[in-house]
């Protein structure tokens, strides 16, 4: 097992990671007072959409807390994958004690895509093979 000096590559990136997570919960922790009948679509479809680049946000940040050269990329990845999502996860639960906000599975769905997205592209532009564009 990896202690924690070797785990993560710095304080700011964690504590960057861990401020994010609360600015989320703050933000989900608002109370929806608009009625349903009364709810503009265009609004809500934002609402949902913003749900990816928030996550993936989340994703990266925390990738970035890691320490990619002792523990590697994949397992940084992983790592990242598993704290973003269950985050996600307990931000749906969350979330659905706040008045008028709902707990719903489509928004996990987007939280969780948000999540791979990201780590997907961070992945690609580390590969070796994404630094030699030459090669056919």
């Amino acid at each position: 097992m990896l202690n924690s000096k070797k785990m993560f590559t710095n304080r700011k990136s964690l504590i960057l990671a861990l401020l994010y997570m609360l600015l989320i919960f703050i933000l989900s922790s608002i109370p929806d007072y608009t009625s349903p009948e009364k709810a503009n679509v265009a609004r809500k479809i934002v609402q949902n959409i913003l749900h990816i680049p928030m996550f993936g946000l989340l994703a990266f940040l925390w990738l970035r807390s890691f320490n990619i050269k002792n523990i590697g990329i994949n397992r940084s990845i992983l790592y990242s994958l598993i704290i973003t999502i269950a985050y996600a996860a307990f931000d749906e639960f969350h979330q659905s004690f706040a008045p008028g906000r709902f707990c719903t599975f489509s928004d996990f769905l987007l939280d969780a895509f948000g999540c791979v997205a990201a780590l997907m592209i961070v992945k690609r532009h580390l590969s070796p093979q994404s630094t030699d564009r030459t090669k056919g």
